[in-house]
């Protein structure tokens, strides 16, 4: 799969914010072809990652997307349910 560049005037045209749009343009002028790095490196700068997701992706890779998160989601979703038992069960009279 041939990644696609990604540049501030695809981002503009998506609606993305002024000022994510003025990180961007700081980051990577010509655009950017995503990687791992990149992605990391736009973290690193503030760039909202999810907003990203959730207008920028094709469908196909917005599926790839969801079924990688999957059980990430679904262990931090049990992870939060325990604790937040736990939490609620602290103080309680027996």
């Amino acid at each position: 799969m041939t990644l696609k560049m990604i540049t501030a005037e695809m981002l503009e045209a998506k609606g993305a914010c002024k000022d994510q749009v003025v990180v961007f343009r700081q980051l990577w002028p010509d655009g950017v072809v995503p990687s791992l790095g990149t992605c990391e490196k736009a973290q690193e700068a503030g760039l909202d990652l999810t907003w990203f997701v959730d207008h920028m992706l094709s469908a196909s890779a917005w599926a790839a997307y969801q079924a990688a998160r999957a059980p990430a989601l679904a262990a931090y979703q049990a992870a939060l349910a325990s604790a937040l038992c736990e939490a609620m069960g602290e103080g309680d009279e027996e």
